[in-house]
């Protein structure tokens, strides 16, 4: 590394007499130039890694306050700004995540997980301390700013990691990969994934229907192996009797009657005497009525 002394030397008295100003190094402005050299090289405010840097910029700028504000902007914006952009990042997929508990899909885990890579990586974690040229001229409110960036990009990473790990081992979670994991019909899937989200978000009379509707392919699917004609705009109703006349009454029937009643209460559009809506409890019945369902009858993938 260049020595400060030649550093120094090459910048010109006037640039001199701006970091003293800067740095409050004491100097007097009648000596000659090798002597503001002297005095700067032998302050211990102005350091040698720091000079490096602006010495570089002086020279393109031929300013030493302007040099001095870019370093500092530099620095500023590489570390604590770059750190909140990535907060901001992740806080836009989590909240994307969270809001239907997709934070267990691999999709949202996969983005996640490379965002708290990027995060622990940047540049105000893999540094050491703030050069002291650069932290001596921010602001107190840059300086406050810095220090919750850095906690965050620390903090954040570590909690959305146990937010992941925690919400792939929910109850539901594992039922609802359990479900995934018999291969249904893509379409029925699609619907027990819906009914999931629903549920996480509290929408019990969705998730009621979304499980009516996976039923209604998972019918459709079992009649085809009868096989029976089915009718292109057949709804469950219509599935169900086929159901009785082609398969009989079975366990199955009689959960799929039971999801098929809630149904019929959520589409009455409030007439009495179904005028009420569902709660939490109903769609775990519902749901356990499905797995039932899933698990027992055959189907065609």
């Amino acid at each position: 590394m260049a020595k400060k002394r030649d550093l120094l030397a090459k910048l010109s008295r006037e640039n001199l007499i701006a970091l003293a100003v800067a740095y409050d190094v004491e100097i007097d402005r009648s000596r000659p130039k090798v002597d503001l050299v002297e005095a700067l090289a032998n302050s211990h405010r102005l350091k040698t890694e720091g000079l490096v840097e602006l010495s570089t910029r002086i020279a393109a700028l031929g300013d030493v306050p302007a040099a001095l504000y870019q370093s500092r902007q530099g620095y500023f914006e590489e570390t604590a700004i770059a750190a909140f952009d990535q907060i901001d990042a992740l806080a836009d997929t989590l909240s994307v995540a969270v809001a239907a508990y997709d934070v267990i899909d691999p999709g949202y885990s996969q983005k996640l997980t490379g965002q708290i890579a990027q995060l622990r990586g940047s540049k105000i974690q893999s540094a050491g301390s703030v050069p002291d040229h650069v932290w001596s001229q921010l602001s107190g409110k840059q300086r406050a700013a810095y220090g919750v960036a850095k906690s965050l990009s620390y903090q954040i990473p570590n909690f959305l990691d146990g937010a992941i790990s925690s919400s792939r081992d929910t109850d539901l979670a594992q039922r609802a990969r359990e479900l995934e994991a018999r291969r249904m019909p893509a379409k029925t899937w699609y619907y027990v994934s819906q009914s999931y989200r629903s549920y996480v978000a509290g929408c019990y009379d969705s998730s009621i229907v979304m499980l009516a509707r996976a039923l209604e392919h998972l019918l459709r699917n079992r009649l085809y192996l009868v096989p029976v004609s089915i009718e292109p705009k057949a709804t469950l109703g219509r599935l169900v009797d086929l159901y009785k006349k082609s398969v009989g009454n079975d366990a199955c029937l009689e959960k799929i009657l039971e999801v098929a009643n809630m149904d019929r209460i959520v589409s009455a559009h409030d007439v009495p005497p179904f005028h009420r809506e569902m709660e939490k409890r109903d769609a775990d019945h519902a749901w356990t009525a499905f797995e039932i369902v899933a698990r027992e009858i055959p189907v065609k993938t």
